[in-house]
């Protein structure tokens, strides 16, 4: 089941579970007990009945499946999930080499889908977004990493939308809009920039002590 689908947990709630099986079960895939995820959200201020909750939509979703040991319960990642922090975790170890090594190719998608197909427009938005997308125009998608198209090929595939789609391997001419113009209309990037700056401001100072601080630094934010 997709982690896009409609039975997923809310927003902040999938930040919350995102940030804990990434950052501190990953790339473990074994099973974590039940106790021990509401002790990770009470320590950060979540109550033991929203983190259950929160835990039942995720299983709904697809995210996490769940079994018992005696009168024990636990969770484990599907591999959905884990495919998914997977890509996360690439994605930012790549991050330091990018601009270095960028040929100037762009991987292109075009996808449009009537108001009617509302619902699978908001699931490929996020998906898109996830994976590094911008949109300079409606329904022209642009990433500067090629390497990702395998992945966006699974993904439109997921989604039934491969006779909705055109992609392409593209390199900018030196005539129309040009690089940095593409990139402002492309993403928000003063957004980007303020967000970057916030988080420097939050977590470059902090030097927790002990790993309960360590969990609450990265949950607080």
């Amino acid at each position: 089941m997709s982690v896009d689908g409609p039975a997923a947990p809310s927003a902040s709630a999938r930040s919350l579970l995102l940030t804990l099986l990434g950052e501190f079960i990953y790339p473990s895939t074994g099973p974590v007990w039940t106790s021990t995820l509401v002790r990770a959200f009470a320590a950060v201020g979540i109550a033991e009945k929203a983190a259950r909750q929160t835990l039942a939509r995720a299983a709904a979703a697809g995210w996490i499946e769940g079994g018992k040991e005696g009168r024990r319960a636990w969770w484990g990642m599907t591999p959905e999930i884990i495919r998914l922090i997977s890509e996360g975790s690439q994605r930012v170890r790549g991050l330091r080499h990018a601009a270095q090594e960028w040929p100037g190719e762009w991987l292109v998608l075009h996808i449009t889908l009537p108001e009617s197909r509302r619902a699978d427009r908001l699931k490929l938005y996020r998906v898109l977004q996830w994976m590094g997308f911008g949109s300079p125009t409606p329904g022209l998608w642009i990433c500067p990493h090629q390497d990702r198209a395998a992945a966006v090929e699974q993904r439109v595939k997921q989604l039934g939308l491969e006779n909705d789609t055109l992609a392409f391997a593209a390199r900018s001419l030196p005539f129309g809009l040009q690089q940095p113009a593409l990139v402002q209309r492309a993403w928000d990037v003063e957004a980007l920039a303020a967000y970057y700056r916030r988080l420097e401001d939050q977590f470059g100072a902090l030097r927790p002590r002990s790993g309960e601080a360590f969990l609450s630094a990265m949950f607080n934010w």
